[in-house]
């Protein structure tokens, strides 16, 4: 399954979203999937996710639980991240308000899609 097909399918899962991106470990966009936004600002959105999520897995040790996700909320959008195995990150930017544990559901799943048929 292609990348795009299943970062679209999030975009149009996740309710008020507005763009999607799947970076790669030096925070480059592999693929960027918009409807609202401009491509170029779902990767900035996606490299400010990746700056952040290396500073909390950096400050929270890894127990037994590992911080895989992020969740940024400003006045007017929100930031998910989802950290994938060897480094990738998945981020969803969203228009707020929005119902953010939906979007969390929505992520994990694609993020479970990309970890099985394109990472592993």
């Amino acid at each position: 399954m292609p990348i795009g097909f299943i970062l679209s399918n999030l975009l149009a899962r996740a309710e008020s979203a507005t763009g999607v991106t799947f970076l790669d470990t030096d925070g480059e966009a592999i693929e960027t999937v918009c409807s609202d936004l401009e491509p170029e600002a779902v990767r900035r959105a996606g490299v400010l996710a990746q700056i952040y999520f290396r500073r909390l897995t950096r400050a929270v040790p890894n127990g037994d639980e590992q911080t895989d996700l992020l969740h940024i909320e400003g006045e007017q959008c929100h930031i998910h991240a989802l950290g994938l195995k060897d480094g990738f990150l998945l981020v969803v930017v969203q228009r707020a308000p929005s119902l953010a544990s939906q979007t969390r559901l929505a992520l994990r799943s694609a993020g479970s899609q990309l970890e099985r048929e394109i990472l592993s």
